[in-house]
């Protein structure tokens, strides 16, 4: 017998920790939503307390987080606050020039780019969430058109 690989062992212990379909998208979502969030450090606890609220999967919700890590922190901060400067009225960012730079720039408007910043994170947070709970939904649906109504057959396609 062939040694399975180990991405099929993690699907397959995910699929049977889950009642049902929609517990696992909720759980992606979610995990996305706060993934994306600033709450680095505290992420996969938030994940798991909101989960438990709202009866998502928590072990793809704890999953879900791993989309910020110590690789994406800088590149998606760095697009949660253009986002967010475009998102929000004003000039905070298109001040700012490199020839011209001063700390005391950064100083001074300090709370309007931390408002952008905390507002790209938000709509990366939504976006990221609303595609993931929508994905994930849109896959079991498929599962389920071919393969029967119930959640044992799905777990039977992937768990073979």
């Amino acid at each position: 017998m062939a040694k399975m690989p180990k991405w099929k062992v993690l699907h397959r212990y995910i699929c049977k920790s889950s009642k049902d379909p929609e517990s696992l998208a909720r759980g992606l979502g979610l995990g996305l939503f706060v993934g994306f969030l600033p709450s680095i450090g505290f992420q996969i606890v938030l994940a798991l307390l909101l989960a438990g609220f709202l009866n998502a999967n928590r072990i793809v919700a704890m999953a879900g987080t791993l989309v910020s890590n110590p690789f994406t922190a800088l590149p998606l901060s760095a697009f949660s606050l253009w986002l967010g400067d475009w998102i929000l009225p004003g000039t905070t960012l298109s001040d700012f020039s490199i020839k011209t730079f001063e700390f005391s720039q950064i100083w001074n408007s300090s709370g309007q780019l931390i408002f952008a910043y905390l507002v790209g994170c938000l709509s990366l947070s939504i976006i990221a969430s609303t595609l993931g709970y929508g994905s994930a939904r849109l896959y079991y649906a498929t599962v389920k058109r071919h393969s029967g109504s119930n959640i044992n057959s799905i777990r039977k396609i992937h768990l073979e």
